[in-house]
């Protein structure tokens, strides 16, 4: 009788540890999750912003070749 205890008390506590273990790994992973994203949203946003830099040197040169193509013709 006190064996069956002991078993059933060693099995419940795997169990327990089992638990306690997923938890902490199921934590981590949000934690890691929520990091890739705020990561992700930052780089993003600095895409946006090189964009729109690459935009304005492009019309910039754009209308150096006008200017120069209009010189050059006269």
């Amino acid at each position: 009788m006190i064996i069956r205890f002991f078993i059933i008390l060693y099995i419940l506590s795997q169990t327990l540890n089992a638990c306690v273990c997923s938890s902490q790994i199921n934590s981590s992973y949000n934690d890691y999750k929520n990091y890739i994203i705020t990561r992700l949203s930052k780089q993003e946003e600095v895409l946006k912003i090189l964009q729109k830099s690459i935009e304005t040197n492009k019309n910039t040169i754009i209308t150096q070749i006008n200017i120069i193509e209009k010189t050059i013709k006269f």
